[in-house]
């Protein structure tokens, strides 16, 4: 991946960040757990995004990056299936992390992984 795919993904992660501090705002409390789930699970994947970038193996924490982002899919899921977030707000949501998996993936591929 050049520089500037991984800025790409670094930028895209944190609009994904900034765009959950939006919808998290009007979580009810009974949905905690699962708000905080949420705002963690995106400062990981960011922070990890940091961590690869700075080691030479770099497969193992693609797939755990990839496995955090199919938790924030399912977590947005919840979200929606319990009425917390609208159907837009949903669509949003996980055409960002589309977008970051595309970039997580082509970052694999081009490590010749």
């Amino acid at each position: 991946m050049q520089n500037n795919d991984k800025f790409k993904v670094i930028n895209e992660t944190k609009k994904f960040i900034l765009y959950t501090k939006e919808i998290l705002v009007n979580y009810p409390r009974k949905y905690y757990v699962l708000k905080d789930r949420i705002e963690k699970t995106s400062y990981e994947i960011l922070e990890l995004i940091y961590l690869t970038n700075m080691v030479d193996d770099r497969l193992y924490n693609q797939k755990v990056i990839l496995s955090k982002i199919s938790m924030l899919d399912f977590y947005l899921e919840i979200s929606y299936n319990d009425e917390i977030i609208s159907l837009k707000k949903l669509n949003q949501g996980t055409r960002l992390l589309d977008i970051i998996k595309k970039l997580i993936y082509g970052w694999i591929n081009s490590n010749g992984s």
